[in-house]
């Protein structure tokens, strides 16, 4: 017998027919051709068999199982079971599972049988699903509610769903998220992919992505999850799949007064596009709060609808870092404006900020050294309680110049310590200053990862007290400018606001669209043929009648692209062009209640 075939699919010819077909041809015996025609009909029946076989499963080894019960220990079983490519189905029901379920290095697809129909209530005190990610294959999580018993996730960087690793190719569907005392979605190291058609209702964030560890590249080993400094040393990747992708969502408030529910950072790359937010503003984090960690690394935020019942609030999206395209938002209720863009490294904001310190030149009024600690006097400083780098200049006697790690001990004072015995107190015009920082003028423009701020060199170690850092020394980046368009509060086109004018300017660090568009400044709008010839670099301008057909669902030929200015009277078309909506890993994959009912364990042909 020969059999063709996988687990769940077998094929089986029987090697009699060979042998009477051999026998038949070496004789002069008159072929049987009633034989004949079966022998044939059975290869064609074969042969439908096998490609009906791939075409339903998509992986002819791969197979489909479900659950016994929605309950913790059976769908562990079940995945245990799984291997790459395998498909676990986990059946209707309400269940409480009171320890995580932990996945590592698989590639599989966990599908409840719909929002509607599977719930799985978090009681672990930790994570309800903690997936570390395998690089190759399609991993996939859907179909199912789930919410927490209060009792929390663990802290630290645990979320009810925590997904980690290194994965380009990572779905996260149809799931219902109501937390009471997790955040809902956590994902970390360098996953990318797409997070499409959930709802999330939390008093708290809702989904908090990382990409601390870019390309699977760690420059801080001391923290596993990385900083963000490797996305921060690689070419921006906007408008393609090579990101986070967040589409199609729903987000809303829960009964708390929090109203952010969107936490990127850590060099995190991400695309908000197609959502709903009901009474909650986008957010995110910069190269000031949290510790050693990076800013977001770019962002995309289009075509979103915002709503907002409350009373006022200034802005419905908020950047604090980095570069991004912000277009075609639509929000209503009362706010001040849709987009504004912070940099908390800001000496005016004066907070304290680990490793980085604050952005800006400021004037030492008094220097003075008891045995090897010295003590800087300033108006006001951003450097940290556990450590800050800082660079002192200026003094006249050189023990106090140079680069040291430095400790607040006042709103007014930091101490750090110096070798040999100089004289007290130093003289000279000093002046200290973060080693980060560009600092082209006073202000310290440009900081380090400011909005604006694009690809540098890698930044490396763990910081004050743990690990030394280098270089100590303004890492190079480029500029990368945002570009705001097409944006409305009411109905009213609304234009991006810089909360710190002096380090965010427009038409440099950020260019908001222009209705008198001359080719001068900010960003124009309109068919190609209307672009003017001549242009200022840095400005842009949305080629509406370009661009092909992004936006599969529209049906447009072309949904439009941006062209910029990168020199003097110099376009380059299509800088920027969206990634096809909806995101590659959708295409035709079925919902969680159309999928088919699971595939035969055998099919025989005799």
């Amino acid at each position: 017998m020969i059999s063709i075939g996988g687990s769940f699919h077998t094929f089986t010819v029987d090697r009699r027919y060979h042998s009477k077909a051999q026998a038949i041809i070496g004789s002069s015996q008159k072929p049987d051709w009633a034989w004949v025609t079966k022998q044939y009909e059975l290869v064609r029946l074969l042969s439908i068999l096998v490609f009906l076989s791939l075409c339903t499963t998509g992986d002819l080894w791969a197979a489909t199982t479900s659950a016994p019960s929605c309950s913790q220990s059976n769908v562990n079983t079940a995945v245990a079971n799984a291997s790459d490519g395998d498909t676990v189905l986990i059946p209707a029901g309400n269940c409480t599972w009171s320890s995580p379920l932990t996945i590592t290095n698989k590639s599989i697809s966990i599908i409840g049988s719909g929002e509607s129909s599977t719930f799985i209530t978090n009681a672990s005190g930790r994570e309800l699903i903690l997936w570390e990610l395998k690089p190759a294959g399609i991993s996939r999580l859907s179909g199912f509610t789930t919410t927490d018993n209060g009792s929390g996730c663990g802290g630290g960087d645990g979320g009810s769903v925590h997904i980690r690793g290194d994965s380009p190719s990572f779905r996260l569907d149809h799931v219902t998220f109501t937390a009471k005392s997790c955040v809902p979605l956590r994902i970390h190291e360098n996953v990318r992919g797409v997070i499409d058609h959930n709802t999330c209702t939390n008093s708290g964030f809702c989904f908090i992505p990382h990409h601390g560890k870019w390309q699977n590249i760690n420059s801080t080993p001391g923290y596993n999850d990385g900083q963000g400094d490797q996305s921060w040393a690689a070419p921006s990747t906007m408008g393609t799949a090579n990101q986070l992708v967040f589409e199609d969502n729903v987000f809303n408030r829960g009964s708390g007064a929090q109203i952010w529910t969107t936490d990127d950072h850590h060099g995190t790359r991400s695309t908000y596009r197609f959502n709903q937010f009901n009474n909650v503003v986008m957010a995110n984090h910069g190269t000031e709060t949290g510790g050693r960690s990076r800013s977001v690394r770019h962002w995309e935020v289009y075509q979103n609808t915002f709503t907002w019942t409350d009373p006022n609030t200034p802005a419905m999206s908020h950047l604090r870092g980095g570069t991004g395209m912000i277009f075609d938002n639509r929000s209503t209720g009362a706010m001040n404006w849709f987009f504004d863009l912070s940099h908390y490294r800001n000496l005016s904001d004066d907070r304290q900020v680990y490793a980085w310190g604050g952005c800006g030149i400021q004037a030492v009024t008094s220097l003075a050294r008891s045995g090897s600690t010295a003590t800087a006097t300033v108006n006001n400083h951003s450097v940290s309680s556990s450590g800050s780098y800082i660079t002192i200049s200026g003094a006249n006697e050189s023990a106090y110049n140079g680069t040291f790690i430095a400790y607040a001990s006042s709103n007014s004072t930091f101490t750090f310590t110096i070798s040999g015995s100089p004289p007290s107190p130093a003289t000279g015009s000093v002046t200290a200053r973060s080693p980060f920082d560009q600092n082209f003028s006073s202000i310290g423009y440009r900081c380090l990862d400011q909005p604006g701020a694009g690809q540098g060199s890698l930044i490396s170690g763990e910081g004050p007290g743990d690990g030394a850092m280098s270089p100590l020394s303004w890492p190079n980046q480029a500029l990368e400018p945002i570009y705001i368009s097409n944006n409305t509060v009411n109905g009213v086109l609304s234009a991006g606001v810089s909360n710190f004018t002096d380090t965010v300017q427009a038409n440099r660090d950020f260019y908001n669209q222009n209705t008198s568009f001359n080719g001068t400044t900010g960003i124009g709008r309109g068919p190609r043929s209307s672009r003017p010839s001549t242009c200022t670099a840095g400005v842009a301008y949305w080629s509406t009648d370009q661009g092909g057909n992004w936006n599969t669902t529209a049906g447009a030929t072309n949904d439009g692209t941006l062209d910029k200015c990168t020199a003097t009277n110099t376009w380059t078309n299509a800088f920027y062009t969206p990634l096809t909506y909806p995101h590659p890993l959708i295409g035709g994959t079925p919902t969680p209640t159309d999928l088919p009912p699971s595939p035969p364990t055998g099919v025989a042909v005799r």
